[in-house]
């Protein structure tokens, strides 16, 4: 009886254990809340940290060249939002339900911003710094993992101030 019960337990916890979603590393990473301004000001900072940072921030766009995140308090300051698939990704982009909303707002926003209103949220990635890109400057870039929390407005929601998780 007690064999057989041993038996179960142990063919229960396989089963359990092999149907468990793997965690990838990019989860157990710990995650830096900043700002804009702060990656901008300084970059060494932030890049190469085996952390993931995080920040509020809204979004300018031309549409063809680049996608920048702005902060109002530093309105000269930008970093590049990189997403979407492309080769060599360093970290798993979260393909949820917020961010097909930031793909389908995506190409409104120069007219939104047209309007008065911007595209805000809070964009989770790794941050990369590459200072030899001269001749136009150093570039400053956010590979996103993760984008949550977005809101189009005038003004930013405070509800969605940025704040530990």
């Amino acid at each position: 009886m007690t064999r057989f019960f041993l038996l179960s337990l142990t063919t229960c916890l396989v089963l359990l254990l092999g149907a468990a979603k793997p965690v990838s590393d990019q989860q157990l990473r710990p995650i830096t809340p900043t700002t804009v301004c702060d990656l901008s000001a300084n970059p060494e900072r932030y890049a190469n940290l085996e952390s993931l940072v995080r920040v509020r921030a809204f979004i300018l766009s031309d549409l063809k060249h680049s996608t920048l995140l702005a902060d109002a308090e530093c309105e000269k300051a930008g970093v590049s939002l990189q997403s979407g698939d492309f080769k060599d990704r360093p970290i798993d982009l979260v393909n949820d339900t917020n961010y097909k909303k930031l793909e389908e707002l995506h190409p409104r926003i120069p007219e939104l911003l047209r309007k008065g209103q911007k595209v805000y949220g809070t964009f989770e990635g790794l941050f990369q710094w590459h200072p030899e890109n001269a001749p136009r400057g150093p570039l400053r870039i956010l590979v996103l993992r993760q984008v949550t929390d977005l809101h189009v407005g005038e003004r930013d929601d405070p509800k969605y101030a940025l704040r530990e998780r």
